[in-house]
């Protein structure tokens, strides 16, 4: 059974990577999760000691994730704190807000998927 995901990526983009592979499925939400969670804590402290190679290179980490999965909202957010160069506090927050959700997501797709396995 394909759970349909209202979600902040798109799962479907995900299920063809994997090939119709269950378990490669949850391997890939699994490593993404776990990238996800090592760039929050890169955006979290660029926040607080700014560096701007050190952003450039998390932020197009982030943008790649994001076309890879079809996560809109974390392009946007990514861009948006590309344009300033890393240096906009209040983009720091929305797109650490963006990832906090795109994580909770991840997280409900890695409970759906393994449920209907």
């Amino acid at each position: 059974m394909t759970q349909s995901c209202q979600c902040s990526f798109d799962l479907e983009c995900l299920r063809q990577l994997a090939h119709g592979d269950d378990g490669l499925l949850q391997n890939l939400l699994k490593t993404l999760q776990e990238d996800l969670e090592c760039e929050i804590r890169a955006i979290s402290q660029d926040a607080v000691n700014p560096d701007e190679k050190k952003i450039s290179a998390s932020l197009h980490r982030l943008k790649g994730i994001a076309c890879l999965i079809d996560a809109g909202p974390l392009a946007q957010a990514a861009l948006a704190l590309s344009e300033q160069h890393g240096k906009d506090r209040a983009r720091h927050v929305h797109l650490l807000w963006v990832m906090a959700n795109l994580g909770d997501d991840i997280e409900r797709a890695r409970s759906a998927t393994g449920s209907d396995l």
